[in-house]
């Protein structure tokens, strides 16, 4: 490893602990203090994502074009969760009606980030479960109605995003 790599784990692994002391600021407010304990846990969490995903943060162009992609994609996929909550609820309710189906599609993703990612995005969106997927990328899933189905299978638009995201298939 060279030294300015080492330099670029060690700022990121700086990065991913402040990142996780901020979120655990919580606790200070309620404790008074960190236990040890939790900066311990803290420091092995920092870790882990450094060299899982220092890669993916950090090094080259194209990675930090996928990481700013990624970023938009999850404030549009928060969105999409949101808008999928409402719906859900409003076919609970009774006021939509309910169509659960299994449907399959295939996508043009190939690497396992790409096909992680959509997998997990269904999965999150309320309303659709990823039932299974294979290594050619074909998805199984179980939608709660057909618009939902329709929006996944024909629309394609979080398949589309997902591509974009990860520079594959259609875009």
């Amino acid at each position: 490893m060279k030294g300015c790599e080492i330099v670029r784990k060690v700022v990121t692994f700086l990065l991913m602990f402040a990142f996780w002391l901020v979120l655990s600021a919580w606790n200070v407010y309620i404790l008074g203090y960190y236990e040890l304990s939790r900066l311990v846990s803290g420091i092995v969490i920092a870790l882990i994502v450094t060299f899982v995903m220092h890669e993916f943060l950090i090094s080259g162009k194209f990675r930090r074009t996928v990481a700013f992609r990624y970023l938009v994609y999850m404030f549009w996929l928060l969105y999409q969760m949101f808008l999928s909550a409402i719906d859900v609820s409003l076919r609970v309710l009774g006021f939509r009606d309910l169509n659960p189906q299994v449907i399959e599609f295939s996508t043009p993703l190939r690497s396992d980030a790409a096909i992680t990612t959509l997998a997990n995005s269904i999965t999150l969106t309320p309303g659709t479960v990823t039932i299974d997927v294979d290594e050619n990328g074909k998805f199984l899933v179980h939608a709660i109605a057909s618009e939902p189905a329709s929006s996944l299978a024909e629309e394609r638009t979080m398949i589309r995003k997902v591509s974009y995201v990860f520079m594959e298939g259609e875009q």
